[in-house]
């Protein structure tokens, strides 16, 4: 599955339409233990805000509606006890609706890849999973445009028959630079 995800992330950066840089003022997550439970439910702090590239391409467009693909890389993320370093790389749809020419509601689905440095099982076993959000965007210029957005990043693992659930859920801004963003120059 990460061969697949390279080579369609490889794909759609050569038709590359939009970059994007993610704020994440609070990074954080949460990993449980499905056998336990609540007993077993961890939330780690990651301390300053952090930071996230990507990019996204029009896939379809109207005069009401565009559907966009891109790819998101986070940056390694320690966490504030130096237990784990991790991060997750992902590739989505977006299906937006343009409200007008400067404002845009979206939508996010898409498939995660964890990326993790540490000796923790739990982080060790996960696997990819899925990423889903909504976000509100507004274009400044002509080639800027700024962007509240909530995504959520699930996915889970199993190590020696213990099975665990990721969630991170991340609050971001984010400041894009592209070529007419925006439909309604």
């Amino acid at each position: 599955m990460k061969y697949l995800f390279l080579l369609v992330f490889t794909q759609f950066i050569f038709a590359v339409n939009m970059m994007n840089i993610v704020l994440d003022p609070d990074p954080a997550y949460i990993i449980e233990n499905n056998q336990l439970g609540e007993d077993y439910l961890n939330h780690r702090a990651y301390g300053n805000a952090a930071l996230s590239i990507g990019y996204s391409q029009d896939l379809y467009n109207t005069e009401n509606f565009l559907l966009s693909g891109g790819g998101e890389f986070m940056i390694g993320r320690k966490s504030d006890d130096k237990k784990a370093i991790f991060s997750i790389h992902s590739l989505y749809l977006s299906p937006t609706l343009i409200v007008d020419d400067r404002v845009h509601l979206f939508t996010r689905l898409g498939y995660n890849i964890v990326n993790a440095d540490t000796e923790i099982s739990s982080f060790n076993s996960l696997s990819g999973g899925f990423n889903f959000g909504v976000g509100l965007s507004y274009k400044v210029t002509d080639n800027y445009v700024l962007s509240f957005q909530n995504i959520l990043h699930q996915t889970s693992g199993e190590d020696n028959g213990v099975e665990y659930d990721f969630v991170y859920n991340r609050y971001g801004l984010v400041l894009s630079y592209g070529i007419d963003l925006i439909k309604g120059d």
